[in-house]
């Protein structure tokens, strides 16, 4: 098997390689519809979530080089 590389082009962490074979497994199990059920929940679930952000809020970085909570929702979008 091929050495899986991050985005800056060093190795994986071992943690990191068993999530993305955890993930592929379950995804391969999953039909269309456990798919679209699923996105709908987690969209519910987000949503939820933000309810009481602020747009203030959500377009602050409290970590310098770490996105914001309205950039990783655009992202997930």
């Amino acid at each position: 098997m091929p050495e899986i590389l991050d985005v800056d082009g060093s190795p994986l962490a071992p943690e990191s390689i068993r999530m993305l074979e955890y993930l592929r497994t379950r995804s391969q199990e999953m039909s269309a519809v456990a798919i679209r059920e699923k996105i709908r929940k987690a969209a519910e679930e987000l949503e939820s979530a933000l309810e009481s952000v602020s747009a203030t809020e959500a377009r602050l970085h409290p970590v310098a080089g770490r996105w914001s909570i309205a950039e990783v929702v655009d992202h997930v979008a």
